[in-house]
């Protein structure tokens, strides 16, 4: 996956926000994940590669098809990178 409009991020707000940026990014993912494998594949790019009982715990616990335990799966990423970051908090910190 690749974040949009990530460059304008760094133009804006400076290279340590985009660092940081990716770091939160990174650290919803890994939440998100709930042990699939992660990985940053430079820039604003990420891959997700799951097998299929790594799946959110709540569709575990029915009988789903693959193909609507990945459309779930999808849909808790999309969320999670969805999620407002605040970057008065970063700010903050640098």
């Amino acid at each position: 996956m690749d974040l949009d409009r990530f460059q304008s991020v760094n133009d804006v707000f400076g290279h340590a926000m985009g660092d940081a940026l990716l770091r939160e990014v990174a650290r919803r993912l890994e939440a998100a994940c709930q042990g699939a494998f992660f990985a940053r594949l430079g820039g604003d790019e990420f891959a997700v590669i799951t097998s299929p009982g790594s799946q959110p715990a709540a569709a575990e616990a029915r009988v789903l098809s693959s193909a609507q335990k990945a459309d779930i799966f999808a849909c808790r990423i999309i969320a999670i990178l969805y999620a407002r970051v605040d970057v008065t908090r970063y700010n903050a910190m640098s």
